[in-house]
């Protein structure tokens, strides 16, 4: 409720800027308050077209977007998704453009509709990796990995995992080195290599730890915990399933 508190004591005229919303619909959205982010996302985005400021407008309907997907309203996020592509496009802005399009492949991806997600997601990385935005490079990356693992190509996951988690280590981006090493963890898992899934898994603990996310650490702990098992070791496994 920092941002309330703040509120109060902004002039009136301060109180139309839409990035004191954008703010608080990004902080929202990492808080996991949900609504709160969408109500944020789209008060900034009528502020920013009523001053005239399409860039603002187009980053806040992306997080509008956002905010309704994870609330499990895909149909009423596409629009929002849909609009900020559109306007990021036309004046120009690479960045907005290519989150916009991360937005829709996500819903789409989530959707199961990967004939969609992937041409989206392919849309997304060619326009991160010309505009030299290796943070969403990584994550079209990953995310592309997870869409080969469903379709059972596993090999071309690997690669993909591995990509990603070559860049985050370099822009030293922990908290999605963690998610990304628990996924290519449970990929080496799948193809049998245990002795690797375990230390996969063992640095992505590691990494959760670091960040403090609780729910990448409990996924993890699972996922390591029954590599344990199938390696024999199963003192461990049980410990590891009792701290997940």
């Amino acid at each position: 409720d920092t941002l309330a508190a703040m509120r109060k004591r902004l002039r009136s005229e301060d109180q139309a800027d839409p990035r004191i919303d954008l703010e608080e619909a990004e902080t929202s959205i990492s808080l996991g308050d949900l609504r709160r982010a969408q109500n944020a996302a789209e008060t900034a985005a009528d502020k920013a077209t009523r001053l005239g400021s399409t860039l603002l407008s187009g980053r806040s309907l992306s997080w509008a977007c956002t905010a309704l997907r994870d609330l499990g309203q895909p149909d009423k996020a596409i629009p929002k998704c849909e609009e900020a592509r559109k306007i990021s496009d036309k004046i120009g802005d690479k960045l907005g453009e290519a989150r916009a399009i991360t937005g829709l492949a996500t819903i789409r991806q989530n959707q199961r509709r990967l004939e969609l997600a992937i041409p989206l997601r392919e849309e997304a990385l060619k326009i991160s990796q010309a505009i030299g935005a290796k943070k969403d490079v990584a994550g079209a990356l990953n995310n592309l990995g997870m869409i080969a693992e469903d379709q059972g190509n596993l090999e071309l996951a690997k690669q993909r995992y591995e990509q990603a988690l070559s860049i985050q280590k370099e822009i030293g981006d922990q908290a999605e080195s963690a998610k990304t090493l628990g996924n290519l963890g449970e990929l080496l898992h799948q193809l049998g290599d245990l002795g690797q899934a375990q230390r996969t898994l063992a640095e992505a603990l590691q990494a959760a730890r670091g960040t403090g996310s609780q729910q990448t650490e409990a996924n993890t702990l699972t996922n390591l915990a029954g590599v344990l098992f199938e390696r024999g070791k199963l003192n461990e496994a049980r410990r590891t399933y009792g701290e997940a």
